[in-house]
This record gives structure tokens, C-alpha cells and sequence, in this order.
């Protein structure tokens, strides 16, 4: 049985979740569920299919066939709106120039927590990531790795800032996962590394010996030198 609460003010639902977080946090409960609910919910679903303009893509879902997040579901998460894409503002006309059918609707406005994204199956067109993602408020970022969901922050406020903090800092990195049993603390630097240009077979051959983490925090600071501090 689902119970329903409504709440006109941020303050009101604040209170609520401070009284109620262990519905959200007890272990064998159904925390995620009722977070994905209450989601849905204060978008509304008629708002959601609007984003995700599911007149014309029949198949869009927020959920895969594996029950996991996709990018839609994400893009509600952590800017309120499901739409379809990651980059900044909408794309009215294709690569030839030409208009398109429909605007392909991506994140309008800077998030406050990032997204950061990796597919080792996607070879000669990556998914490009806005900046409105890659460089949201606070220095935390969720990072989709081969589908595989995770979380890298840095206690350093400064780091989207302050240009040159980014010259050497310090992410943390938690997947949720039992494999993980300790915490991941990466030391970022990112000043006057840069990874030499190679041929394009070349290029596929080294990003094979590059964990995929590394590479996608290189969607972000490129060439970044990543030491794993024995993590």
C-alpha cells in the first residue's frame, strides 16, 4: 500500500524526510523505490512523457529491461525533467545542417549534482555530455560507467570554482557494489599532462589498457594524470 504525502514548500517536505528517513534508509526496505516514486510523482507523469516525447519514441523508458537507470530516469534524478539527452539546450538542426522533425531536448539549466559518462561500446560516436552536467554546483558527479552507476565527489568545494584548484585534487569514488570494500581515493593531476595524439587504431588499442573509470574522468579533465594511491 502506497501512502501519499503533498507538501507546498521545500521546508514542509524537508521536515517530512527528516522524520521519515529511515523508510528511505532501512536495510531490506524500499528506499529507492519510494525516492523513484516520489520523483515521478511531483514531475508528473504527463509532464514526464512530455520530456522524454514519447509520441514519437515509443520505446523510451526510465527503467531498462535489467531494472536499471536510464538516461532519462537520470536526467529527472538530477535536474527534474526526463529528457532524453545530455547536452546543453536543444538541438533544432542535424549535422548537414538541415532542421530537424523535433528539437532533440537536452539540460537547460546548470544541475546541481554532475554526470559523467563511459561506454567502452561506443567507438567512433561517443556520448558528449554537457557542461551543464560536467560542471554542476557542488563536486559531485554521478558517473555512468558501461551501465554500471557510481558516485565521484571531492570534499574540495572550490574544484567548480576555481580553475586552479584543478590542478591537483583529490575525488572519491563509491560504486554501492560488495566487490567494493574499501574506499577509491584518486589524486587527479591535471596540469601540463596531456596524452600524445595517436592514430586511431593506435588510440583504441592504449584506451583497452586504461580502466574505464579513468576514462570517463577524462571526459572531463582530459589527460589527466589519475594515481589510484594503491586503491
Amino acid at each position: 500500500q502506497l501512502h501519499i504525502f503533498e507538501f507546498k514548500t521545500i521546508e514542509e517536505s524537508k521536515s517530512f524526510l527528516k522524520r521519515n528517513l529511515n523508510q528511505f534508509t532501512k536495510l531490506n526496505g524500499c528506499g529507492c523505490l519510494l525516492f523513484l516514486y516520489s520523483i515521478i510523482l511531483s514531475r508528473s507523469v504527463t509532464r514526464i512523457k512530455q520530456d522524454m516525447d514519447v509520441d514519437i519514441n515509443k520505446d523510451v523508458q526510465l527503467l531498462n529491461d535489467y531494472e536499471g537507470c536510464t538516461i532519462p530516469s537520470i536526467n529527472l534524478l538530477l535536474t527534474g525533467k526526463a529528457v532524453q539527452y545530455v547536452h546543453n539546450g536543444d538541438i533544432i538542426y542535424d549535422k548537414r545542417g538541415e532542421l530537424l522533425p523535433k528539437p532533440l531536448h537536452g539540460v537547460q539549466e546548470r544541475s546541481s549534482i554532475g554526470m559523467l559518462y563511459w561506454n567502452k561500446k561506443e567507438e567512433d560516436k561517443r556520448t558528449e555530455v554537457g557542461s551543464m552536467l560536467k560542471t554542476p554546483k557542488h563536486p559531485i558527479w554521478l558517473t555512468v560507467i558501461n551501465d554500471q552507476i557510481g558516485l565521484i565527489f571531492s570534499t574540495n568545494l572550490d574544484l567548480i570554482s576555481d580553475w586552479r584548484v584543478e590542478h591537483r585534487f583529490m575525488l572519491y569514488y563509491y560504486t554501492g557494489l560488495l566487490s567494493q570494500n574499501q574506499q577509491t581515493v584518486l589524486s587527479i593531476g591535471n596540469r601540463n599532462h596531456r596524452r600524445p595524439k595517436t592514430a586511431r587504431l593506435a588510440q583504441r588499442e592504449d584506451e583497452k589498457k586504461i580502466p574505464p573509470l579513468e576514462q570517463c574522468i577524462c571526459t572531463k579533465w582530459f589527460g589527466a594524470n589519475i594515481n589510484w594511491n594503491g586503491t
